[in-house]
């Protein structure tokens, strides 16, 4: 670059990191190996075009996919900091899971930050919603996206600076422990909207919590973080509507 060569136009073969090093024991092979390095280095040079740095100017929008409460409040975020946003949610509503969670462990309202969420970017002058809409495509680079919706049997394009992938996840299906075959094996989710609605079986007198189920195996070694709590606050909500009840 000092020189005044075009630097896009250098090409380098590490023979000291990839082969000195790491081969110090087997002069015969590392040779080897460096041939072939070289060999390449000098074979892509060839292909090698003078590129030229430039600079463009930046689409000052976001487009945010997915209104549940991760792209809600990334939407808010931005556009309390004076950017227009385009939120793209493909159900019929914002809210996401939020609208599956009735309560939580600590006792936070759920129902009314979803609804004070929602309020809040449905009223923001620099937020659109599109509701029923999915992403069809998208095109650009940073700085300059163009994505295409389809809504409602039409196809139309919106554009942004940054796009933001707030696509939420989907609750793991089981087929362990007659999952799916027993109308009595329901996922805990299930289970706190029957409580809610008060609609556990009459004469529910124990209750079976299987933890990990699908996960801390060999197909998913992790644990899913969230379970434990969602058993724990499930467990204490059947004992205060029905303190005979037992939870295992």
């Amino acid at each position: 670059r000092e020189a005044g060569l075009n630097p896009y136009l250098f090409e380098m073969a590490n023979i000291r990191d990839q082969c000195s090093w790491v081969h110090s024991a087997a002069h015969e092979v590392a040779t080897r190996k460096s041939v072939e390095l070289v060999k390449m280095a000098v074979a892509r040079a060839g292909q090698l075009s003078p590129l030229e740095p430039g600079t463009l100017a930046v689409d000052q929008k976001g487009l945010v996919i997915g209104g549940g409460l991760s792209g809600m409040t990334a939407a808010l975020s931005l556009a309390n900091q004076g950017f227009k946003v385009h939120l793209i949610e493909r159900t019929e509503r914002l809210g996401g899971h939020l609208h599956d969670i009735h309560y939580t462990l600590e006792g936070t309202d759920v129902a009314g930050l979803a609804a004070d969420l929602i309020q809040q970017v449905q009223n923001h002058s620099n937020i659109d919603v599109y509701l029923s809409a999915d992403v069809a495509d998208v095109k650009g680079h940073i700085g300059e996206f163009h994505a295409t919706l389809s809504q409602k049997g039409k196809k139309f394009e919106v554009a942004g600076g940054i796009v933001i992938v707030a696509t939420g996840a989907e609750r793991a299906r089981t087929t362990k422990f007659l999952g799916g075959a027993s109308p009595s094996v329901i996922t805990q989710v299930e289970l706190e909207e029957r409580i809610r609605g008060n609609r556990l079986s009459a004469g529910t007198k124990n209750v079976v919590m299987i933890q990990c189920v699908g996960s801390r195996d060999d197909e998913r070694a992790y644990c899913s973080r969230i379970c434990c709590s969602i058993a724990i606050k499930n467990a204490l909500a059947i004992k205060k509507k029905s303190p005979d009840s037992s939870v295992f």
